[in-house]
């Protein structure tokens, strides 16, 4: 299943920290939820949204750790 896939790569590019990796990987995630019914996809769009967060925390802590 993509969604499963793109999910998938989400994690792994936030557990390495690559935020460019994970929001390419968020937008394909996405693309693949907006498929499906809204029912459907109730805990990946919370999911989606946790890994948002997490993004945006990793990328506003960059520049502070000289990356």
């Amino acid at each position: 299943m993509p969604l499963n896939k793109a999910m998938n790569q989400l994690s792994k590019a936030v557990t390495r920290q690559d935020w460019r990796a994970a929001r390419i990987a968020r937008s394909a995630a996405w693309d693949e939820v907006n498929k499906l019914a809204d029912a459907l996809t109730r805990e990946e769009r919370k999911t989606l949204w946790e890994y948002k967060q997490r993004i945006l925390a990793g990328e506003a802590r960059e520049p502070l750790q000289g990356k």
